[in-house]
């Protein structure tokens, strides 16, 4: 499986959930698409910078994006990391060990991820109930479809379409799915003991959550995991997506991480 975070800038958490990642995802490839290079560990570093005026425009959109909604910037970069995703594929499509898993920039990973997409589908993501939140994709070799959602993008760009401006990647998503009945696999349910969490903030569904609504996590060997409401089953946590307060915690995940029983 290939790993692949695209970003631009390096906050502070980051460098955290890198380290989670190389040490727990064990992913056959790291890649790290930034504008801010990485310290060497086995992963891939490409500067984001050479992907931006391509076939796709990214530089073109974010720009953009970034001028006519300044204050909702991380949607504009959101929104053009696949644009940049799909630039790298273009070129770099046979040095992919598939599949393929685009991770957050705040999104922790404790366990192999690929072990979460099923054979046959075509991409496997995480939903919260109501379907407004999301852990991101994998996908399969046979059929990525970044190129589909990166064209569609590229092309309401030029369109100049205003809709865009009031739009987010989760969205975009969504959409391209349910237009190209595309086969998905939802990880929210638990699956083989263990569950992708879509967002840590989240206290919508069953796992029990502290008073301000994040939900509970315990550690037992160096393994998070929630506990179902109701009852003492523990589920690992596969994943935690960082929102709020979290993302001045990664380092405090990261220290119980590598507490072995």
């Amino acid at each position: 499986m290939t790993l692949v975070y695209a970003q631009w800038g390096y906050p502070d958490f980051f460098g955290d959930v890198l380290e989670i990642a190389i040490e727990r995802s064990r992913s056959d490839k790291l890649v790290i698409i930034s504008d801010n290079e990485v310290g060497n560990r086995g992963q891939s570093w490409i500067n984001i910078r050479s992907l931006l005026n391509g076939r796709y425009r990214a530089g073109e959109f974010l720009e953009w994006m970034l001028k006519n909604t300044p204050s909702n910037s991380n949607y504009a970069y959101c929104l053009a990391r696949w644009m940049v995703l799909a630039e790298w594929l273009k070129t770099r499509y046979e040095d992919v060990d598939w599949p393929l898993c685009v991770a957050d920039w705040d999104m922790v990973i404790f366990e192999p991820i690929g072990i979460g997409l099923k054979p046959g589908s075509m991409l496997a993501r995480t939903l919260s109930p109501t379907k407004d939140f999301a852990m991101w994709p994998m996908f399969h070799r046979e059929a990525c479809p970044i190129w589909t959602v990166a064209e569609g993008l590229l092309n309401r760009f030029r369109m100049k379409d205003p809709s865009l401006l009031r739009s987010h990647d989760m969205a975009e998503w969504s959409i391209a799915i349910d237009r190209n009945q595309w086969s998905c696999d939802n990880l929210y349910a638990p699956s083989l003991g263990g569950v992708f969490d879509h967002n840590i903030h989240d206290p919508r569904g069953i796992f029990e959550c502290e008073d301000d609504g994040y939900k509970k996590i315990g550690w037992e060997g160096g393994i998070p995991y929630f506990t179902i409401k109701g009852s003492d089953e523990r589920v690992m946590a596969n994943t935690i997506h960082c929102w709020g307060k979290y993302k001045s915690m990664t380092g405090e995940l990261l220290k119980k991480a590598r507490v072995t029983a």
